[in-house]
């Protein structure tokens, strides 16, 4: 029927979708705290990411100025393919991982370190600002 419903829902994901079950497209407003209940597929094109994530390697990192906040870190990482492990955000002062956000290549695990110190041992993907 291709009908389009604006409203705010926290079973909707954000934006423009449209439900499995009918040709029904929703707009939602709720721009965070609303989940995908999975019965809606995202239809419209996605905004810019504003994080990059950069290859793993030895001693690769973001350039200074490009570092996400210890706030701002599971947002950026989840957008990049990162997740919690074991429901747990990993922050320490190593010194094997990058300064700051961070993925792990092998179980995409987001680490966030406050080592400025810290060298990338080569098992680590940064997380930085795309600009």
């Amino acid at each position: 029927n291709n009908e389009l419903a604006v409203g705010h829902w926290q079973n909707v994901p954000p934006g423009c979708s449209m439900a499995s079950d009918c040709n029904r497209i929703f707009y939602n407003f709720i721009k965070y705290n609303s989940q995908n209940d999975g019965t809606y597929t995202p239809v419209c094109k996605a905004l810019e990411d504003p994080s990059i994530l950069l290859p793993s390697g030895i001693d690769i990192k973001c350039n200074p100025g490009h570092d996400f906040s210890k706030d701002e870190c599971i947002s950026a990482a989840s957008s990049a393919g990162g997740m919690l492990r074991d429901g747990k955000f990993l922050v320490g002062d190593w010194s094997h991982t990058p300064f700051g956000c961070s993925i792990e290549a092998s179980d995409k695990a987001i680490y966030f370190s406050r080592n400025i110190h810290g060298i990338n041992n080569g098992l680590f993907q940064s997380v930085c600002i795309n600009v």
